[in-house]
């Protein structure tokens, strides 16, 4: 491996040398956010569409490609969409506390909005497809 980048809410970024053929792959494995941004899906917008079907049905889905070209596209599905615990503490803060409950998760807008739905969180107060800055900013909108 001659470079290695984390790209926070997509993926990463690597190349990687091949000695024998002294070759050099640009190694790309992450969300669609991170295929966009490297125009990797461009050239298949039937591959593009049917990621996006996946993630309609509330599935993650990383890709790994290679020069720009899509060789792996894994769907993952969580057997539970929250842990056991997070339904009742979501219905004590609103009902018992009062408060006014957000989530703010880096998933993409489907998935978000299907756990928002599972916990009674309002749409309205669900960020989703959030970056790590993105969330110190919408936590810092709600503090204020």
């Amino acid at each position: 491996m001659v470079t290695f980048k984390n790209r926070n809410g997509e993926g990463v970024v690597s190349t990687i040398k091949n000695k024998q053929e002294n070759k050099s792959y640009e190694v790309l494995c992450g969300n669609s956010k991170l295929m966009k941004h490297f125009e990797v899906l461009k050239p298949y917008p039937e591959l593009e569409k049917n990621i996006g079907y996946l993630e309609e049905e509330g599935k993650t889905v990383v890709i790994l490609a290679v020069d720009k070209i899509p060789s792996t596209v894994i769907s993952l599905e969580e057997t539970h969409l929250s842990k056991p615990e997070a339904s009742f503490v979501v219905n004590y803060l609103q009902n018992t506390v009062g408060m006014k409950v957000c989530m703010i998760t880096g998933d993409n807008k489907h998935s978000a909005l299907r756990v928002a739905r599972h916990l009674n969180i309002p749409i309205e107060n669900v960020t989703y497809q959030a970056y790590p800055e993105t969330k110190k900013e919408v936590v810092e909108k709600y503090q204020s």
